[in-house]
């Protein structure tokens, strides 16, 4: 049967919250036997704090005829499991129902928590990088894979004629330095990608002309190893 084979728990309940019918992989997922499902309220499933969010879903659903929530599911043994809920009311043995397909969501839960810690450690690095090249007498920026410029000194928003950080920063280098609309002919940046490796090189005649200063750039490679 389709319903036990389903690769999410399902819960069928009536509108008096009596379960009518839960799958195999619920009961495993949760640790409970049959019987002691079907004897649950659906509330009974969610964490304590969860639960009380369950009048204002029912009526939401009862309303709008399916909803999609997340909510905590917790197993006989204590532990807590983070599920992607998809409710809707149906028609089950001649009469109205409420089937609830819980999806587990750990592993997409661990994943943004650990998108989340690796931009706060990125921000934090760019916090501390950006104090350390606004000391410094050249113009040096830190500039993404994709040519946005991340960071800039002072020395970088006045040689090129601008008045704050904000007309530079997340924009492409290529762009607030010379006008263009791509990256340069002889990119060091790119250079320095390609290789994994340090490049030096002086600015064209064509580049002064576009810049109207005369430099030699250093691309240097960052890693996060």
């Amino acid at each position: 049967m389709l319903f036990d084979k389903a690769g999410d728990s399902i819960f069928i309940h009536d509108e008096q919250a009596r379960m009518l019918a839960v799958n195999f992989l619920a009961c495993d997922r949760l640790g409970y036997t049959h019987a002691e499902l079907m004897s649950m309220k659906p509330n009974q499933l969610d964490t304590q704090e969860e639960a009380l969010q369950m009048p204002d879903r029912f009526a939401r659903l009862m309303e709008q005829g399916s909803i999609t929530f997340e909510t905590h599911h917790q197993c006989k043994d204590g532990l807590t499991i983070p599920v992607e809920v998809n409710s809707r009311l149906i028609t089950w043995d001649d009469q109205p129902a409420v089937m609830n397909i819980a999806r587990d969501i750990t592993e997409r839960k661990q994943a943004e928590e650990a998108k989340e810690r690796s931009e706060k450690i990125l921000k934090q690095a760019l916090s501390e990088l950006e104090a350390i090249i606004e000391a410094l007498p050249g113009m040096v920026s830190v500039v993404d894979l994709e040519f946005n410029t991340l960071v800039a000194n002072t020395a970088v928003i006045e040689k090129f004629g601008h008045s704050n950080k904000a007309e530079v920063l997340g924009l492409k280098c290529y762009k607030t330095r010379k006008g263009l609309d791509d990256i340069c002919p002889q990119c060091g940046v790119k250079q320095a990608y390609d290789t994994g490796k340090p490049v030096s090189r002086f600015s064209t005649p064509e580049e002064e002309k576009l810049m109207g200063i005369s430099t030699k750039a250093y691309a240097i490679p960052l890693k996060d190893e």
